[in-house]
């Protein structure tokens, strides 16, 4: 046991004894230990990726599969927030803790910005609790996209395993259509362009607004039409004929 201790990462022996006591079989511990040792990543994000195709292994920017499976669970998790603002349309305090959180968090899962999965650790709990927040207001909320956990658990290695479902390579195999899936994760970088522009004009009106109140709620509005789409397009088997046409359009939108 302290020969495995020392060759797995940390927590995956607790861990492993905690599904053995629920009845988890040996070979689905072994299948997630490997899966919290070396996550299933695929990054294509940035120009300077593996091959010009995408990373698989590790990241060329130092990204870690671990740190990669948390940045894709936490922009799924924005996204759905999108879906749940854009039906509820929060007004107050609540709309602008969504605001934050989309800014602050998307712009953490550029390529560069933030290394630091404690602060992912700390993002996704948030996005959780406002999650539960927004539904309870929302008549008819949206049910979440394919791929995030029922439950955010809140240690950090049964974090890694929840993030599996919500990476590139799962959320593709769900939908079933490469092109489609590449089109839709197209207009999601490109979302994600906006929201980097956005959180650098929000934060440098040292003097004044950069713009009117009416007019920052019509581009949040937006935000979170189109980030809703991304969540439903990007998540499950396309529900229209014209779904490739509709993902193409958004891109040209953005």
């Amino acid at each position: 046991m302290a020969l495995r201790r020392r060759l797995l990462p940390p927590g995956a022996v607790k861990f492993a004894q905690r599904c053995w006591g629920h009845g988890v079989t040996p070979f689905s511990i072994g299948a997630q230990i490997a899966t919290l040792r070396a996550p299933q990543m695929l990054c294509f994000q940035c120009e300077q990726t593996a091959a010009g195709k995408g990373c698989t292994v590790h990241g060329v920017c130092s990204k870690t599969p671990q740190l990669a499976g948390l940045q894709d669970l936490q922009m799924l998790y924005n996204l759905h927030i999108c879906q749940l603002a854009h039906s509820s349309r929060p007004e107050g305090e609540i709309r602008q803790e969504c605001v934050s959180l989309l800014l602050e968090s998307t712009y953490a899962t550029m390529t560069n910005a933030n290394f630091d999965e404690a602060c992912f650790d700390h993002y996704l709990h948030r996005a959780a609790d406002l999650v539960v927040r927004l539904a309870a207001q929302a008549p008819h909320a949206p049910p979440s996209p394919l791929g995030l956990p029922a439950s955010l658990p809140h240690d950090r290695s049964s974090l890694f395993f929840s993030a599996g479902p919500a990476g590139l390579l799962a959320r593709s195999a769900v939908v079933g259509d490469d092109e489609l899936f590449g089109v839709v994760e197209m207009a999601t970088y490109g979302w994600k362009g906006v929201v980097a522009h956005l959180y650098h004009a929000e934060r440098l009106q040292a003097g004044g607004p950069a713009y009117s109140d009416t007019e920052r709620a019509e581009v949040y509005q937006e935000l979170f039409r189109v980030g809703s789409y991304l969540a439903q397009a990007g998540s499950c088997r396309p529900l229209e004929s014209h779904a490739l046409d509709r993902a193409l359009a958004e891109c040209y939108a953005l």
